[in-house]
């Protein structure tokens, strides 16, 4: 299983290193960014492959990871569509629900999600959207892959957004982060299905 990063921040950074920590094969992993000096430091630094756009990783990738600003993603994706047709969109990208990808991709695979940085240590909470475009063999791909980074919550599209909004809030809060409690991801979980359940 092929995994490509369109985008190489933080976010994707994080989930790279807990994929990496989690035993996937860190040269089953591609990446592309603005800077591609840069990309290469960070890329090598990991023992994944630095490719020049997004056309490449799509080519060298199963499974694409969405990882660039929202305003970016009409441009950067809706040239790629055909080159999509065989692979697994898996969107990070804030405020994206299945139907805006649709109406960039229509026919393509397409899954979204909102994770949180401890993901890069496997201590993650991922909202993960209920609607998507993915097979049930796709799905269950995807879902297992994203359990490696830690806990994954399906959510209906009404309230994944705001869900996800409060579970990257919550390790954000700095009075928070010093209780060790806070920084368990049963806690976490609990709290957003507490706040669900409302």
């Amino acid at each position: 299983m092929k995994i490509g990063f369109v985008g190489f921040g933080n976010m994707a950074s994080a989930m790279a290193d807990g994929w990496i920590a989690a035993g996937v094969a860190a040269s089953d992993m591609c990446a592309c960014a603005g800077r591609y000096d840069a990309l290469v430091e960070r890329c090598e630094a990991r023992g994944m492959v630095a490719c020049h756009d997004a056309a490449e990783v799509v080519a060298a990738s199963d499974i694409v990871v969405a990882a660039v600003k929202p305003y970016m993603i009409e441009k950067v994706f809706a040239p790629l569509k055909d080159a999509l047709a065989k692979k697994v969109v898996l969107s990070v990208a804030w405020t994206w629900d299945s139907a805006k990808w649709e109406q960039v991709l229509p026919g393509v695979a397409h899954i979204s999600t909102v994770p949180n940085t401890p993901v890069s240590v496997g201590e993650g909470v991922i909202a993960c959207e209920k609607a998507s475009t993915l097979n049930d063999e796709q799905r269950a791909v995807v879902l297992d892959l994203l359990g490696k980074l830690g806990a994954v919550v399906e959510l209906d599209t009404s309230c994944c957004l705001w869900a996800a909004r409060w579970v990257v809030a919550l390790r954000r809060l700095s009075p928070w982060q010093s209780r060790p409690w806070a920084m368990r991801r049963s806690s976490t979980v609990s709290r957003v299905r507490m706040l669900i359940a409302l």
